[in-house]
This record gives structure tokens, C-alpha cells and sequence, in this order.
């Protein structure tokens, strides 16, 4: 359990940098996990399962692609990376607005994160009581985070650096407005693959849950 609480908190969560984020767009949804027992429809999310693994793949190679243009961009035009640095700021000095913490409560909650992770010999009723202080303090980061990339402020200047880098790009190379093209296409069908993934998952599991009720009626 804790291994699956420590994946979803450390993909940028206890990070700060906001142009990053804005540069190269996230994949957003876990990994489907295989639903238990055989029937039907495992095969249709084994194919599913299939179909997500390869759009992510693309998306991992377009990433890469549209990275080192970006950094060739930076390079010949100075003026971005001073847009991104402003946007930086701007966003840490949100987030502190919205009650982010400093470096000392970061260090405190990755020092929970290694016990939680590494600390086999932990008593189960000690983990639960970190587990539960460990979420508690991620909920609020997260909604600090959340805060502060939906201000007004914030949303404009990284607009403005979007549209900045994305001509800066384009001038640098052709390929790059196409390639940011596939990768928002990819990210609207892996979103809406891993939506189907979920219903069909829910309409198994109250599947075998009739299934039972009625054995036991039997």
C-alpha cells in the first residue's frame, strides 16, 4: 500500500517550477491495474492496456523531441528564458500566498516519504499513523499548488511564455508546431482510453458482485 500512496505523491508534487510544467504538457491518469478474474472483457482492456502503453511511448518520444528543440530555442533567445524565470516567480510567490511551505517542511515530508517507502521493520500501526499525516500534508500542497497555477496572473504569464516559446520553436524547427500538434491529440485519446478503461473495470466488478449475491441466496 505504501508503495502505491509514495507513486502518486512523488511525480511532481513536492516540486515548485511552474514553466516545466507549462513547456512539456503532463500525461495525465495511472496505469490501469489487471481486474481479477477472467472473462470477457479483460481481453478488450488487455488491448486497451495495450493501445495506452504505445500512445505513451509516442508521447515520451515526442517529449524528447520538442525538448531539445526548446532548449535550442532558449538557447538563441534569451528573451525566454527570462519570460520563464519571471513566470517562476511569479508562481513560488503564489504559492507561498496560498500557504506552500518552505524548504524545511519539503525536506520534513520527503524524510516521511523515504520511512514510508524504506521502512520495513515499521510497526503497521506507525505506518498508518504516518501514512494518514503524509497524505494530510500532500492534500494541503496540492491544493496550494492548485491555487496558485489557476491565478489570474499566473495563468496570463504562462500563456504569454506558451505562445513566446511555441513561435521561438517554430522558427528553429518546422516540425515542432506538428509535433505539438500529435502530442495534444495523443493526450485527448489516452484520456478518453483511460475513462473506458475505468467504466469497464466498474462494470466488471458489479458483475461479479451480483454473481456473488446470488450464490449466496443460493
Amino acid at each position: 500500500m505504501m508503495n502505491d500512496l509514495t507513486k502518486r505523491v512523488t511525480s511532481g508534487i513536492l516540486a515548485t517550477g511552474f514553466a516545466a510544467a507549462v513547456s512539456v504538457a503532463p500525461v495525465h491518469g495511472q496505469q490501469m491495474q489487471p481486474s481479477q478474474g477472467g472473462n470477457a472483457g479483460e481481453s478488450k482492456q488487455e488491448k486497451s492496456g495495450s493501445g495506452l502503453q504505445k500512445m505513451r511511448q509516442r508521447m515520451q518520444e515526442i517529449q524528447q523531441k520538442l525538448q531539445k528543440i526548446r532548449k535550442k530555442a532558449k538557447k538563441e533567445n534569451p528573451k525566454l528564458k527570462k519570460k520563464e524565470e519571471e513566470l517562476n516567480a511569479l508562481y513560488e510567490k503564489k504559492l507561498k500566498e496560498h500557504g506552500f511551505p518552505g524548504d524545511e517542511k519539503l525536506k520534513e515530508l520527503r524524510e516521511m516519504q523515504s520511512k514510508l517507502q524504506n521502512g520495513k521493520d515499521m510497526s503497521e500501526e506507525k505506518r498508518q499513523k504516518l501514512t494518514t499525516e503524509f497524505r494530510s500534508e500532500v492534500t494541503k500542497l496540492q491544493k496550494a499548488q492548485q491555487k496558485a497555477r489557476q491565478d489570474e496572473e499566473v495563468q496570463a504569464k504562462a500563456e504569454e511564455l506558451k505562445s513566446l516559446e511555441s513561435k521561438a520553436m517554430n522558427e528553429i524547427d518546422d516540425e515542432a508546431s506538428e509535433l505539438q500538434k500529435e502530442q495534444e491529440e495523443l493526450m485527448q485519446k489516452m484520456r478518453q482510453m483511460q475513462r473506458q478503461q475505468m467504466q469497464r473495470q466498474m462494470q466488471q466488478r458489479q458483475k461479479q458482485q451480483k454473481g456473488g449475491q446470488g450464490k449466496g441466496r443460493k
